[in-house]
């Protein structure tokens, strides 16, 4: 299993945690900002759905790259530079915004960085994790973690509004500022031990820690030698791929769980891309705003309660079955009827369950994965599933225009 390398710190977890939730809230309050002004601008929504598309690609095709470096290197510099590059970007925008000079093809450009940096730092910040915090406790500590990013989605949209309100688009870029910069300074004093494979500088491709003495690794490589070329920089790159794919693939409960993990984060890119012309074709721009507040209260609400919940879980696997089940029910219900209250009730709920069955998810990968491949395993885990939310954010505008939108138009359709 992916035990700790040192002793467990608290400490580093709960100052970890504020840095972590710090860089969220002010992507999420830059990204609200950014989107409000894209869709003013352009008033086009395949404009804004091809944005979301072009800034997911990133992120996908340099997973493989990036768990490739967070098991080479240590994990404190590498969310470092994550947030050091976000950063850059979000300047260079500020003062092209400044010039007056700013467009959505920008906004493309820098959140394509950006996205690189992000594919770096999930991965690294996950199993940084394994680190600080007892196995036992992955779960507990593991609610935590979704903790932030629903706490961030629950005030980020509603302090974007109040700056761009207030300060304009030059005001979600000062938080995203402020928020970075103490950020990273608050990561340079986390105590983020190293990974037992790093403090003999080797590794294998099958997660192994070796113990060659002439600093190579099974198949003569040194791991900390930096590639001697550009070519071989692709094939160490490639070689690590293969290796976390091998590692998922000789265990079938890995690959079930990857698949219902691709499954899932498609038909969750369907309701990113729809909800909210869902409800404002029967509802207010207010009345959407009380049910994304109350969607990421329900986030909150489920984060908390599994925190507090001290019992071990037995059998994560089937928590995550049954939590995906309930999601499915809850979808269902949600298009029974254009009821404001129906989708208030159903948001709290869906987003509820959202922690629980992500927590237990990684809770399995991060019980089942060694030290040594947990950056590439992680970051192929992500690539493959980020993969369907692009897919789905394309097929989303042309299947609701061209497909059901019509059925439901006729009346002797099967709809």
């Amino acid at each position: 299993g992916g035990g700790a390398s040192g002793p467990p710190s608290l400490r580093s977890f709960w100052l970890l945690w504020a840095v972590q939730f710090l860089s969220l809230l002010g992507s999420d309050v830059s990204r609200f900002a950014l989107k409000v002004w894209t869709y003013q601008e352009t008033g086009s929504i395949t404009r804004f759905a091809l944005i979301t598309v072009l800034t997911e690609v990133p992120a996908l095709l340099l997973s493989p790259v990036a768990g490739s470096l967070i098991d080479r290197f240590p994990r404190k510099p590498v969310l470092l530079l994550s947030d050091a590059v976000s950063a850059l970007c979000t300047l260079v925008l500020a003062l092209l915004f400044a010039a007056g000079s700013m467009t959505p093809t920008h906004i493309v450009m820098a959140s394509f960085v950006g996205s690189i940096a992000g594919a770096c730092q999930w991965p690294a910040f996950t199993a940084t994790m394994t680190s600080l915090i007892d196995k036992d406790d992955l779960v507990r500590y593991g609610a935590l973690n979704q903790a932030a990013p629903s706490l961030s989605m629950m005030i980020g949209p509603s302090l974007g509004g109040y700056l761009m309100a207030t300060h304009g688009v030059q005001g979600a870029f000062f938080c995203e500022f402020a928020t970075f910069g103490l950020g990273m300074i608050a990561t340079l004093f986390v105590a983020i031990p190293p990974p037992k494979h790093l403090a003999s500088n080797k590794i294998d491709g099958d997660g192994k820690n070796t113990n060659h003495t002439d600093g190579s690794d099974s198949n003569g490589s040194s791991v900390a030698a930096a590639p001697a070329s550009a070519r071989a920089a692709v094939r160490e790159v490639l070689a690590d791929a293969r290796a976390a794919w091998s590692f998922v693939h000789e265990r079938p409960a890995l690959v079930a769980l990857l698949g219902l993990l691709v499954c899932s984060h498609f038909a969750s890119g369907l309701i990113q891309m729809l909800f909210v012309p869902l409800v404002l074709n029967f509802a207010s721009a207010e009345s959407l705003g009380n049910v994304l507040t109350a969607s990421g209260c329900g986030a909150i609400v489920g984060s908390i309660l599994l925190a507090l919940y001290r019992r071990p879980i037995a059998n994560k696997a089937q928590v995550v079955l049954a939590t995906f089940g309930l999601q499915g029910l809850l979808l269902v219900a949600c298009g029974l009827r254009p009821d404001i209250y129906l989708i208030f009730l159903v948001a709290f709920l869906y987003m509820a369950s959202i922690p629980v069955a992500r927590t237990c998810r990684e809770a399995i990968w991060q019980t089942k994965t060694p030290s040594s491949m947990q950056g590439r395993v992680f970051a192929l885990q992500r690539g493959l599933s980020q993969f369907s939310l692009p897919l789905a954010a394309m097929l989303a505008g042309p299947l609701a225009d061209f497909v059901f939108e019509p059925l439901l138009r006729d009346h002797n359709a099967p709809l």
